[in-house]
């Protein structure tokens, strides 16, 4: 997958009206004439000798790195991930997501494409269910506009679907048949980002698993809005195996956060300074190398 921001902005332009009666002072420029990509590659969905179907790519590509947004509040962090989600639309330039324009402010599903999912909280799932019957239930909510579809997709590729991203994630056969509250801290937030994953995918899962097999799918796309801002250091790094594997295979993983040593057990890392809008500079990181 791939998503490009093309000299775009984000502003609100002050009146007296809102200088008088805001309570918090607007700023002009949300995003300010930024432009940055974030791309993975296409993959396909394949069977492998087991008991169900996996998630595998036919060609290598280093380039997918995951990015990570910092920056002081109101710097532009969580303006771009609503860009990339469509939930808002620049006041100029554009978003495209596979080279698609998400001009009309979402994701045309007529075009298959995955739909960018913003997450920023740990899954309040009850136990009434499994983990893995969570993960499969957790496709957009009928009416929205990442859910229609001419026919709903076989339930056992969506089923199949979660068990790989579950694996890729690194949750265990025996975590899926347990319930929520069973998991560790970061198993919580793995889980929470296998429903994200599914979520995304929602749109351009065809209606059969041999279409699934004969034409393949996308990569999610992945926004983590200050996910683990809160969390103990350890919880996030546990976490960092799982996504980097999620990023290896194709999908795009933008994270926003003002603790971006979270992140320093990545295996690579596109670290994007930003400040009033804008972007201050740009620099890749090994695993194990600070970031300040």
């Amino acid at each position: 997958s791939r998503v490009d921001l093309n000299d775009v902005t984000i502003s609100y332009p002050k009146t007296i009206m809102s200088k008088l009666f805001s309570s918090v002072p607007k700023r002009q420029y949300a995003v300010d004439h930024v432009s940055i990509s974030f791309s993975g590659r296409s993959t396909d969905f394949v069977s492998d000798s087991g008991d169900h179907k996996s998630l595998s790519t036919k060609q290598a590509d280093n380039s997918a790195l995951p990015t990570i947004l910092v920056g002081r509040s109101a710097c532009g962090k969580s303006s771009l991930l609503r860009l990339i989600s469509g939930s808002e639309r620049p006041t100029s330039g554009s978003v495209s997501i596979n080279g698609v324009p998400s001009s009309d402010g979402g994701i045309g599903i007529e075009q298959h494409m995955p739909a960018p999912i913003i997450i920023d909280r740990k899954p309040s799932f009850d136990d009434s269910a499994t983990v893995l019957d969570h993960i499969i239930s957790s496709v957009p909510e009928k009416g929205s506009r990442h859910s229609d579809h001419r026919d709903p997709p076989d339930p056992i590729l969506i089923e199949s679907m979660a068990n790989d991203f579950a694996a890729i994630l690194g949750l265990t056969r025996e975590q899926l048949k347990s319930t929520p509250s069973s998991l560790s801290p970061s198993e919580q937030f793995l889980f929470g980002i296998a429903c994200g994953c599914i979520s995304s995918v929602y749109p351009l899962l065809p209606c059969t698993l041999t279409h699934a097999l004969q034409h393949g799918i996308r990569y999610p796309i992945l926004c983590l809005d200050e996910l683990f801002d809160f969390e103990r250091p350890d919880i996030p790094r546990r976490c960092s195996e799982g996504i980097d594997r999620l990023v290896a295979l194709g999908s795009v993983v933008v994270i926003a956060t003002h603790k971006p040593h979270h992140w320093e057990k990545l295996t690579q890392r596109r670290v994007v300074a930003l400040s009033s809008g804008r972007i201050l500079s740009e620099a890749v990181f090994e695993k194990g190398k600070a970031t300040n």
